[in-house]
């Protein structure tokens, strides 16, 4: 594009730019009759954005922060940190400007978080390239593991009446889950089971018969 200022008296000015999620470089022109010429405005920065989402349960824990870090950092061998951004407000929303260039995004998560609490983020990190415009939509969520499972009976498995429990240990805390072992109608020596949303730590799992009493 081009830009042009009328009525310029001859003196010495600091000019700048404007631009919603980009940043320009400034200058200090003096303009004179003898020399009425502006320089090109190049777009330096560019703007990163996206989101980490945590769980409205998690976000209650007083150890958790409530504001997180997230670290920019040029992709090669050394993996220089270049700046870091902090989440705002409740969507967990953050932003950084950029020059052209290949980054790694990665938010920070605190020992105590990941040990005590199990707290993992999902990717660990991205890997952006900023060109010519602003990155948007980066997303990060809390890790939620699929724990799965089968089980092999040594007769035919009793339907309704095999249940898996899994139990966290003290360190990883939460409550214990169980479910109902599906059989497989195909093969009533087997049995299947899924848990979803499970967090990262150490648990037991355990397998039990339920016990109904006869009518």
């Amino acid at each position: 594009g081009k830009y042009y200022l009328d009525s310029m008296k001859s003196g010495r000015y600091k000019l700048e730019a404007r631009y919603p999620q980009i940043k320009f470089g400034s200058f200090d022109v003096h303009l004179t009759p003898n020399a009425p010429i502006l320089p090109d405005l190049v777009a330096e920065k560019f703007a990163v954005c996206g989101k980490i989402i945590l769980d409205n349960d998690l976000m209650q824990v007083e150890d958790v922060a409530k504001s997180r870090n997230v670290a920019f950092l040029e992709q090669g061998g050394s993996n220089k940190e270049v700046t870091q951004a902090q989440t705002e407000g409740s969507q967990g929303e953050f932003c950084a400007f950029l020059a052209p260039g290949k980054y790694l995004v990665r938010p920070v998560v605190t020992e105590k978080e990941e040990k005590s609490l199990g707290l993992r983020l999902a990717p660990a990190e991205i890997k952006v390239t900023v060109t010519e415009s602003v990155v948007t939509g980066l997303k990060f969520s809390q890790f939620r593991a699929k724990v799965s499972g089968k089980v092999q009976c040594l007769e035919t498995c009793p339907t309704g009446e095999l249940e898996v429990t899994l139990t966290p240990e003290p360190e990883t805390g939460g409550q214990a889950v169980t479910q109902h072992i599906k059989v497989d109608k195909a093969r009533p020596k087997e049995g299947a089971f899924l848990l979803n949303n499970v967090m990262p730590g150490s648990y037991t799992l355990e397998l039990h018969t339920v016990f109904t009493s006869a009518s």
